[in-house]
Formats: structure tokens, C-alpha cells, sequence
């Protein structure tokens, strides 16, 4: 599991950000990030949430351990989604979307007020994601048909059948899209001109389920 330092400090430089930078643009002192990055203090409940919306990842990705202020969510009202298939993390899988079994229980409260079949649940495979999705992570996906904005995480099916998670890049109005990996270990996608009317966005990431392995 990725420490919480480690992943602040990637998605800073990710960003192209000084320490100076960032500690400006989250309204905190740069020692403070300093101590993030060092590992020698980690964020309120409130700071993790606004780092996460300002990296736009989710809070289980961001943080990979305790908060300081944070208490083990305990909760009676759950609900249970089946994982129906697997997200690629490389170009060339196949989506499947049959459940065959493997259900995930999480508390309702994950779900921010939505019904539940406003989600569906998928497994990454590969690591080109990584390190803000791992092989073997269960994600959370708001079904939703356009992103936000350019530089968005989205689960995209292309060509038919495939899919996958990745950042996404577009400008409105033109017609291509840029698949780009986290991992720079693999190359990003272009997708243009006719190959785009077989694109489309059938989700958004939420939350991240990891087992966490000895």
C-alpha cells in the first residue's frame, strides 16, 4: 500500500508544483508540506479532503493509512454490489461485464445520497495506473456518460468492447481524446477523427477497495 507521503509527494511533482506552490495553493504553510512529504505528520480528516479535491483523487487513494482525527467508519446500514467485470489498464483487455459472483458489502453512506444503481463495481488489471490505481483494486464507479473536465479519471469503452481507466485530455469541440496513463512506463492514446464515434465515457472512479496483503 502506497504511504500517504509518497503519494502527496508524487501527485505534487505530478503536478509540476514547488513545495512553496503547493503549500499556497492549499492555504497551509510550506513546512507543513515538508512534514507531509517527510512522513512526519499526516492531514486532518478536513486537510485530506481538500488535498484529494485539489489533486482530484479520492480520499482512499490519497491517504493509504489513519488520520489523525479519523475513526474506523462502522456502520449497520450497508449495501452490496456485485464486481460484474474488469477494468483494463492497458490497451489491449477486454471488458467483462457478467457478474459471476464476487459481491463487495460497503456502508450506503459511501454512496453520497445516490440510489445504488447509479454504481456499478469493476477490477484493475495492470498497473499503468499506478500508483493511484493498483492491479487487483476494486473501484467504485459513478455510471456517468461525460467527464467533468479535461484531465478527469474516467472509465472509457473504445473499439466495441474494450475499456479502460485512465486520466483523460480533450478540448471541447474537437474531435479527438488522449488516453494518458499514470504510470509513464506506458505511452498515452490518441484517439481522433472517426475512431472517436466508437468512445465513449460509461463511468467516473469514486472510492478504491485494496486488500491490504502482508
Amino acid at each position: 500500500m502506497v504511504k500517504f507521503a509518497d503519494m502527496f509527494t508524487y501527485l505534487r511533482k505530478r503536478k509540476g508544483l514547488t513545495q512553496a506552490e503547493l503549500a499556497s495553493a492549499l492555504n497551509i504553510s510550506q513546512s507543513t508540506v515538508t512534514m507531509y512529504e517527510r512522513g512526519k505528520r499526516k492531514p486532518t480528516l478536513e486537510d485530506a479532503e481538500a488535498i484529494a479535491d485539489y489533486f482530484n483523487v479520492d480520499m482512499n487513494t490519497l491517504v493509504g493509512g489513519q488520520l489523525e482525527d479519523s475513526k474506523p467508519i462502522i456502520s449497520n446500514d450497508v449495501v452490496r454490489l456485485p464486481i460484474i467485470g474488469e477494468v483494463a489498464a492497458s490497451y489491449d483487455r477486454v471488458a467483462v461485464e457478467e457478474w459471476e459472483g464476487e459481491s463487495i458489502e460497503i456502508p450506503r453512506s459511501f454512496l453520497k445520497g445516490h440510489p445504488i444503481e447509479d454504481f456499478f463495481m469493476l477490477r484493475v488489471k495492470g498497473d499503468s495506473m499506478y500508483p493511484l490505481y493498483m492491479k487487483g483494486d476494486v473501484v467504485l464507479v459513478l455510471r456517468q456518460t461525460t467527464l467533468n473536465r479535461s484531465g478527469d479519471i474516467g472509465v472509457i469503452r473504445y473499439n466495441e468492447e474494450e475499456a479502460t481507466l485512465k486520466k483523460v485530455e480533450f478540448v471541447y469541440g474537437e474531435d479527438w481524446m488522449k488516453l494518458i496513463p499514470i504510470n509513464p512506463e506506458y505511452p498515452p492514446k490518441l484517439i481522433e477523427n472517426e475512431a472517436l464515434e466508437e468512445c465513449s465515457v460509461i463511468g467516473i472512479p469514486r472510492m478504491v477497495i485494496r486488500e491490504i496483503k502482508d
